[in-house]
């Protein structure tokens, strides 16, 4: 073999170089091409596929009310009255027209010391729940009856006369000791059942447990998350279920509005984005219902309505979900109000029609920076009707859309009503409250048999006192789609073949609940709300 030679390898070189330039040149071009098209890239979703990769899973939501006592589970009418009768009144129909006893009886603790009582959000859910119950009397309210007081109509405690208003307070300081503190100064002023909203109360009341004296002193509703303990009423929720409802009325709204709403960014395509604050289940559980709602718009309502339209028109008005990358790109790291600004910024600029964001005051920061950008992107709000609160002033500033609100519905989890309905267990001592099948609300009495022996369908639909995690979903209503995107999922519904029939509210989510349509199966067929429960993941 000859030997090289740098003369050699120079000639070799030089006759590389052109050949590295036209592949460079290449790449370039296609890169810049790319580049200048910003193409955005979309999530494709199939119920029951065996291609789960990049999910995250909250595959163990629990399906219903269940005892989670730190005891052995309650078998005998002994143990349940030692453990719910405690703290109930003695005489509770008196009480109830003695608005100063349950004034009294019961206080919120906040959750953190930067947020507020009155924060048309989480904290306010939980407070109205206290003054709907405080005033029962006043405006003829009844268990299984919604609430009569409004956010708006909510006053903190002494604010004015003829008002509103129960006892709140918040932390003494961040740290558990800090909600240690204030449990126990509420318990020191004779508290006897405290409404706790929020996970950030369990490491303060694990911690406050090892105090048994003060702690058995009191009840707790802990709302979001589960202690397993005989004073606790735990309540988690089936966000899915109501992300699931906004989903379809989301992409219901972008049809009927259609020329006014959708970006010029993506040759026109309409597109939705969502993202949280952190990857926690109670985040990636509204994150992944959404998703599923508009899969199922696409699926089922789409076909029904577009059958005159061209493919290009079937094209563009399908509603994409916008693929934000990474795991990390779909949260923005934290719920501190002003850190979500570039996330927001990043959904606006991959034309985003709408956002859900689930991250507590970064609702503010998606509003306000559609705002800015004058665009005429709607928002879909979280945990109560935002868009009948402070944040529903904001109004859209694009000439498509100018002036209307920029929070359209939101996806509710009816903190309020769950509230009122265990304090009233409370005070009675009874074991809850279930629902039957045509919305009525009934005492769960006591027995010979406990909760966890009843039906399925009351356990489906159970609110528990002391010791029991309720589940909140469609069948208890304690998830629901808020009253200004009601009227577009009815018509959602309305547009599938056998759905002609649901004209109001109730009759839609029965339909949802109790119609087989999704194939699971050669011959297995299941409701959309069996299909996401069965599809528990959110997809990245």
């Amino acid at each position: 073999m000859a030997k090289q030679t740098p003369k050699n390898r120079n000639r070799i070189y030089k006759k590389l170089i052109p050949l590295l330039i036209l592949i460079l040149s290449f790449s370039l071009i296609f890169g810049l091409v790319a580049g200048l098209s910003g193409k955005t890239q979309y999530l494709t979703l199939e119920p029951y596929s065996s291609n789960k990769t990049n999910t995250l899973s909250y595959a163990d939501t629990s399906k219903e009310t269940k005892w989670i006592g730190d005891s052995a589970e309650p078998t005998s009418e002994d143990t349940q009255t030692s453990i719910i009768q405690k703290n109930k009144s003695n005489n509770p129909d008196q009480d109830i027209q003695d608005k100063n006893f349950l004034y009294s009886y019961c206080q919120e603790v906040i959750d953190g010391t930067t947020h507020q009582v009155l924060d048309k959000s989480f904290n306010n859910g939980a407070y109205l729940g206290l003054c709907n119950w405080i005033h029962q009397y006043d405006i003829n309210w009844v268990p299984g009856k919604d609430m009569q007081i409004k956010m708006e109509d909510c006053k903190y405690e002494n604010q004015g006369p003829d008002v509103y208003s129960a006892k709140a307070s918040k932390p003494a300081s961040d740290s558990p000791q800090g909600f240690v503190s204030s449990y126990t100064a509420a318990i020191d002023d004779n508290v006897k059942s405290l409404v706790l909203p929020g996970y950030i109360h369990v490491n303060g009341l694990i911690s406050f447990m090892n105090n048994q004296a003060i702690f058995s002193k009191a009840g707790y509703v802990l709302i979001d998350s589960e202690i397993a303990n005989d004073n606790i009423a735990s309540v988690n929720f089936r966000s899915d279920q109501c992300s699931f409802l906004a989903g379809f009325a989301a992409c219901q709204y972008l049809q009927d509005n259609y020329e006014k709403v959708y970006s010029k960014v993506n040759n026109g395509e309409l597109a939705v984005g969502v993202f949280g604050g952190t990857p926690i289940p109670n985040v990636t559980i509204f994150m992944g219902g959404f998703e599923w709602g508009v899969y199922a718009y696409n699926k089922y309502v789409l076909p029904e309505i577009s059958k005159t339209w061209t493919p290009e028109e079937i094209e563009k008005r399908t509603v994409k979900i916008i693929k934000s990358g990474k795991q990390s790109s779909y949260f923005s790291g934290t719920f501190n109000a002003g850190d979500a600004k570039l996330t927001v910024q990043q959904l606006l600029a991959q034309g985003a029609d709408m956002i859900l964001p689930v991250a507590g005051p970064q609702t503010l920061d998606t509003c306000v920076e559609i705002y800015n950008q004058h665009s005429p992107c709607g928002v879909i709000g979280v945990d109560t009707d935002q868009e009948l609160g402070e944040l529903g002033q904001y109004t859209s500033t694009s000439p498509l859309n100018e002036g209307e609100k920029i929070i359209k519905f939101s996806a509710q989890k009816n903190i309020a009503y769950v509230v009122s309905m265990i304090l009233q267990s409370n005070l009675f001592g009874t074991r809850g409250w279930y629902t039957t099948s045509d919305g009525q609300t009934n005492e769960i009495p006591y027995d010979s048999i406990t909760l966890e022996q009843e039906s399925e369908e009351i356990r489906n639909s159970a609110i528990g006192n002391y010791g029991y995690l309720t589940v909140g979903n469609i069948k208890n209503n304690l998830v629901k789609l808020s009253d200004a995107g009601a009227q577009y999922l009815i018509r959602a519904i309305n547009s599938i073949p056998g759905g002609e029939g649901c004209d109001d509210y109730a009759k839609a989510i029965k339909w949802l609940d109790t119609t087989p349509l999704v194939q699971k199966s050669k011959e297995d067929f299941v409701t959309l709300f069996q299909m996401i429960e069965d599809n528990m993941y959110f997809t990245y």
